[in-house]
């Protein structure tokens, strides 16, 4: 069946396939995360773009062989829907984040340590950086294809601020969570209740793929997302 005939929401692979994936993906950036991250080595330097693949490439492999087009199929290219509300509530979620952070240090008595310069240059690398090698690979995965993939057809969805989510929002956030607790614990032994908060953050990108259709404002929100968290924490750097 070509992609043509398919609705411009059937998932490219089923849950079972989807769960599959996950663990592959795992697998793989589990032995990325192992490798040396020395940038001036070959492996270092290849070791973000072996968990680049890793997340995005059997998935696109897969939605290859069955003749769908992956990107289309996997809401890379797809129209974005509501832009403006996306962006509004991006715009709220951020302030409240850098606003609790910032009051929970002041409340801690935490002072603010971090050079100004320093942590703006650290969070526009991480803008950069991570868009690109962690939050893209992520967003492709866990709402291009876990998400949709998980949903269940005729279900019954949850309506919030113009958005459908059904059950592959809450479980895809949940393996989101789940994914970044488990890779800490097998590459370096220890993990933080941070790791595991990663679940509420996933539930803002799930929003933004089933309001918008697309999963390039969850890229875009990632990223800008890991900058503003990089920069928090660097600013107070002695949490």
């Amino acid at each position: 069946m070509s992609e043509g005939e398919h609705g411009a929401d059937d998932p490219a692979c089923g849950p079972w396939e989807a769960l599959g994936l996950l663990v592959l993906g795992l697998v793989i950036a589990g032995v990325a995360a192992r490798l040396p991250t020395t940038p001036s080595t070959f492996v270092g330097a290849v070791q973000p773009l072996v968990m680049f693949l890793g997340w995005i490439g059997p998935a696109y492999a897969l939605a290859s062989w069955r003749g769908r087009d992956p990107l289309v199929a996997h809401a890379v290219i797809r129209p974005v829907d509501g832009r403006l509300p996306a962006a509004l509530v991006s715009l709220a979620v951020l302030a409240l984040f850098v606003g609790g952070w910032v009051g929970w240090a002041r409340w801690s008595g935490v002072p603010a340590t971090g050079d100004p310069g320093e942590v703006t240059r650290t969070a526009i690398e991480w803008l950069l950086w991570g868009t690109l090698f962690v939050a893209l690979p992520e967003e492709y995965f866990f709402r291009g294809v876990l998400q949709p993939a998980l949903d269940r057809p005729g279900q019954r969805a949850l309506r919030v601020l113009g958005a459908d989510l059904g059950r592959g929002a809450l479980l895809g956030a949940v393996a989101f969570g789940a994914s970044h607790v488990l890779l800490d614990l097998v590459t370096t032994g220890a993990t933080s209740p941070l790791r595991a908060a990663t679940f509420f953050p996933a539930l803002w990108f799930a929003w933004l793929r089933a309001r918008t259709g697309s999963v390039v404002p969850a890229v875009l929100a990632h990223g800008v997302a890991n900058a503003v968290f990089v920069a928090c924490r660097d600013l107070f750097d002695a949490m």
